[in-house]
């Protein structure tokens, strides 16, 4: 397996557990992130200040290698091009609401911890967003790719 192929090409094919391995990396990047960039931009979720900034960054890093990853294995799957945008649907509505304001009301302490709490838009969005999310799951990760090359290539598994 070439990591660079992986990370950065949209063309070709790739099985499920290049898949699996490539998807859990690109996760423990974006806990890295999301332990790290607090610190680094000086928000505390303790006190709700601003943390905007930290998801788009993450999203910004993460982006580009899992759709290449997610891209591929479309590709092993035979399923249109366009579908890896539907998975990243649940982003385009989120963060906007995020910069808006329009996401979450006013926090509210949960035991010692100020959380914040959903708006019904931030609730409709979070379960669409797992909807999703598990599609996502299931069409990349556990469903078996076309048997045999298709328009994609050979398959990964030949």
């Amino acid at each position: 397996m070439d990591w660079k192929d992986l990370f950065l090409n949209f063309g070709g094919r790739i099985s499920r557990k290049s898949w699996w391995i490539g998807f859990v990396l690109v996760q423990v990047v974006q806990y890295g992130l999301n332990r790290l960039l607090p610190a680094v931009l000086g928000t505390n979720t303790d006190t709700m200040s601003p943390i905007i900034w930290q998801p788009i960054i993450v999203l910004a890093i993460i982006a580009y290698p899992l759709t290449a990853l997610s891209s591929k294995r479309l590709n092993d799957r035979d399923r249109p091009s366009w579908l890896k945008w539907v998975f990243w649907s649940p982003n385009l509505l989120i963060l906007p609401g995020m910069a808006l304001g329009v996401m979450f009301g006013p926090p509210r302490m949960i035991g010692t911890r100020l959380m914040p709490s959903l708006t019904p838009l931030g609730w409709a969005s979070t379960v669409l967003a797992v909807i999703i999310g598990v599609g996502f799951i299931i069409e990349c990760g556990f469903l078996r790719g076309k048997s045999g090359p298709n328009r994609f290539g050979q398959d990964p598994l030949a």
